[in-house]
């Protein structure tokens, strides 16, 4: 409802962070100690990092201390995600560091640090190894400054990666189910969509378990009048409809098949809903059609209320994920071109792939636009904002963004998780991979995001102006 400038202006912004890091490792290494100092302001609001360094691989002997800087400017806001981009960014450049220290392939020194991420340590293993193939990294990557395959004297180009996680596990959530004797489905509840696929989802669901097509289901969403259910947000909304929507589905589909059992001339328990039909099973001769079926309600409709929690346990929480850039970086401009971007991600059981990745796909255009042009610029005296305009508060284009790939880890080990929610994480790890990246290719740490052209030379100059 706010004007660009006013958005930009009094909204809220993603908080800063800066950190001076030491970390201790053997020369094989492994990383055996840490120690930060940060510091960073959310304007006049709190911020911490508090237990959150180093991120995901968590170093026994470690030493962290945060200051936190109040400053005459708006209050932070969550912006997908909070605190882990930040978090991410200090910890994988720091580790990416060291393997340039050590001489190591940055890869092989994740892998080899993989048990410092606990019970996730094998699933990071292999979204590595699917992100490497994926890239081609063990064909591209070389040392830090010599520059991977494709490098002129003037363009170098390089790689880098990156791990995140984030939690998602599904909010509360009521969903009042209703089937008509025409056979179609109404679904009702109280969370809204934002334009992230929540009527989809909740369509899919009791699609799947009736086994009617989608057109068969309406979704009535955001609004008082419904039952109530969680907001969206934190990366929770799809867990908790999904359940809710899945229990009252289940529990109607039983009460049809406890109605149409006697007609059948056997007992609920051995039928199932399949292919638009209820069918006995091992007997598929014996079957009558959903709308046959649902026609045994009479004139009343039959409506179910589904809730999350229950029973069950539909949705758990806690993803990972891994992301892999290829940048080509000109030393006489400083600008940053992105050449590849990968992303291998998991989230549990997956009810639609399109939408899914379709999130992800979003949400490493968010990255590429944060680490390389999205800056808001402050008035050092009046805390004022100087650049709340769509001239320079840059956003990427299609022309920036490079080529994407997403692969989703899916199958036995993930999918009987349930439904976890991927809104966030994959924004996470965007700037550190693209940050990496950019080190690789020019043999210098750019300290600071967004990666821009000034920023770029900078860091080259003091180095001694050569890649």
């Amino acid at each position: 409802m706010l004007e660009r400038d006013a958005e930009l202006m009094v909204a809220g912004t993603r908080p800063s962070a800066y950190a001076k890091v030491k970390i201790g490792a053997k020369k094989d290494g492994t990383i055996v100690a840490w120690e930060s100092q940060a510091w960073g302001s959310g304007g006049v609001g709190n911020f911490s990092f508090a237990n959150q360094l180093p991120y995901v691989l968590k170093v026994a002997d470690r030493k962290e201390v945060f200051s936190v800087i109040p400053t005459n400017t708006g209050p932070q806001r969550a912006w997908r995600a909070p605190n882990h981009p930040q978090a991410c960014l200090i910890t994988m450049s720091a580790f990416e560091d060291m393997a340039a220290k050590l001489g190591m392939d940055p890869l092989d020194l994740f892998m080899k640090n993989l048990p410092l991420a606990g019970v996730r340590q094998n699933v990071y293993k292999d979204e590595l190894m699917k992100a490497a193939e994926m890239i081609e990294w063990k064909k591209l990557w070389r040392p830090r400054g010599e520059g991977a395959p494709g490098s002129t004297k003037n363009v170098k180009r390089g790689l880098g990666l990156s791990l995140h996680t984030w939690g998602g596990g599904g909010h509360a959530s009521d969903c009042d189910l209703t089937v008509h004797p025409d056979g179609t489905v109404e679904i009702k509840m109280g969370t809204q969509d934002l334009g992230v696929g929540t009527r989809t989802v909740l369509a899919i669901v009791a699609a799947d378990t009736f086994a009617i097509p989608l057109n068969q289901v309406k979704v009535h969403i955001g609004d008082n009048r419904y039952p109530v259910s969680g907001g969206s947000g934190g990366s929770t909304t799809v867990g908790g409809i999904s359940a809710s929507t899945r229990r009252a589905s289940v529990d109607a589909l039983n009460m049809i098949l406890e109605k149409v059992a006697p007609t059948m001339g056997t007992t609920a328990d051995k039928l199932e809903a399949v292919g638009g039909k209820i069918v006995e099973i091992g007997k598929p001769t014996n079957s009558m059609t959903w709308k046959q079926a649902c026609a045994k309600l009479g004139t009343q409709p039959l409506t179910t209320r589904g809730k999350n929690p229950g029973k069950e346990t539909l949705t758990t929480g806690g993803v990972g994920g891994v992301q892999m850039a290829d940048v080509s970086v000109d030393i006489e401009t400083g600008v940053v071109k992105m050449n590849n971007f990968v992303a291998v991600q998991d989230c549990g059981l997956i009810i639609d792939m399109k939408t899914t990745e379709s999130q992800v796909f979003g949400a490493m255009i968010m990255g590429v636009t944060y680490a390389l042009y999205e800056e808001r610029v402050m008035d050092d005296q009046t805390g004022k904002m100087l650049n709340a305009n769509m001239e320079f508060y840059r956003l990427a284009g299609l022309r920036d963004i490079g080529n994407f790939k997403v692969h989703m880890m899916t199958g036995k080990g993930y999918d009987e998780r349930g439904v976890i929610g991927i809104g966030e994480p994959p924004t996470v790890s965007p700037g550190a991979a693209i940050s990496n990246a950019v080190a690789n290719a020019i043999g210098v740490r750019v300290p600071t995001l967004p990666l821009t052209p000034d920023r770029v030379l900078a860091a080259l100059a003091k180095k001694g102006g050569k890649a």
